[in-house]
Order: structure tokens, then sequence, then C-alpha cells
């Protein structure tokens, strides 16, 4: 399956407060296996409607709020389908380990490929992201604030299961970002010392 890429609006460098009190970038680097597409190949949808309790509907909208961008998710749609999806997977492997039907397995090799073009996107599309903030800092003389970015993405990438998209985040950051890393570490800024 496809592994990290980041979400789109919420991919800004936003400040947020790491376990040492500094102020660190946060950039959100979910995972594209997140994602299920709303339609398949041909185009073809289905609308689906059921009822569930309020407080399990609040639940929801909460988590949301505070966490839907960390998973990609934009909308609730976007987290109900992954739900669904992911309850069928689990259903299916309850019954004797196999597949319901092999309209099942087609289905699954469908939202992988879905999936993987999905995460090559979003990591395009992320890289931009980085580069236009990149480009806006610079502007205002906040290289510190570039760096700190940077590290940032980078400690994330760690984080990454996926061997394949650790790799090309690695090259591309180096490729394109690389050089205000070294520059930093020539020249000594300190990156606890605000801007």
């Amino acid at each position: 399956m496809a592994h990290p890429v980041d979400s789109s609006s919420s991919s800004s460098s936003s400040s947020s407060s790491s376990s040492n009190g500094q102020r660190r970038a946060s950039l959100k680097i979910p995972s594209a296996k997140f994602s299920i597409p709303a339609q398949d190949a041909h185009g073809h949808s289905a609308r689906v409607g059921f009822r569930l309790p309020p407080g399990i509907l609040r639940e929801i909208n909460v988590f949301m709020q505070h966490h839907g961008a960390e998973f990609g998710w934009d909308t609730d749609s976007d987290f109900f389908r992954w739900a669904v999806w992911n309850a069928l997977e689990s259903a299916s492997k309850m019954v004797d380990g196999q597949e319901v039907s092999g309209v099942s397995v087609l289905n699954s090799v469908q939202v992988e490929i879905w999936q993987e073009q999905h995460a090559m996107a979003k990591f395009k599309e992320t890289i931009d992201v980085i580069q236009e903030s990149i480009s806006v800092m610079n502007r205002v003389g906040a290289e510190k604030r570039v760096i700190r970015m940077l590290q940032e993405t980078l400690y994330r990438v760690e984080q990454l299961d996926d061997p394949f998209w650790k790799k090309m985040w690695k090259e591309e950051i180096e490729a394109k970002f690389g050089h205000y890393i070294k520059r930093a570490r020539l020249t000594g800024v300190d990156l606890d010392d605000e801007e």
C-alpha cells in the first residue's frame, strides 16, 4: 500500500511546541493508506446513507476537527469511506481468513493503485508547498524558521514505515532544500534563538 504524503491545505508550516519547549514547524505528512477514492477507475460511485447515534457523530466531528488533517481527511466523507473499507477488510478476514469475493480482491487492487497515484500527487504537491513556504520565509528574512521547518519535515520522514516513500522524501528534500541545512551547520545557526 502507498504510504506517507502531506495533506493539501494543512501542509503549511505552523508552529507547535515540542517536548523540550522549543517551537518547531509542524508539517503533517499523513499516509495515503488512509485515503479511499470516492469513485472507481471508470468514474462510477454510489451514494450511501445510514443513521448513527448522535453521540458517535459528535465524536467523529470532534475527531475530524482536531485530527482529520493528520490523516489527510478534509471531510467526514473521507473518514467514512476509510472506515467502511477497513470494516469490510476486517470482516473479510474473519471469514476463514479469505476475501469475501473476487470483486473484493479487484477492489483491493484498484484501491491500492489509486492510493499510489494519490500518494505521488500529494508528494509533489507537498514539495511545492514547502518551496512556497520557504520563499515566503526568505522574503521576510526568517532563515531559522526555514531550517526548523525542514528539520521537522525530516524528523517526520524518519517516522515513515514505507522505505520507498522514506527514500523519496529524503532524496527530494536533500536535492531541493539540503543547502539550507548545510549552510546552517557551517555557520552554526542557533535554532533556539528566536528571530
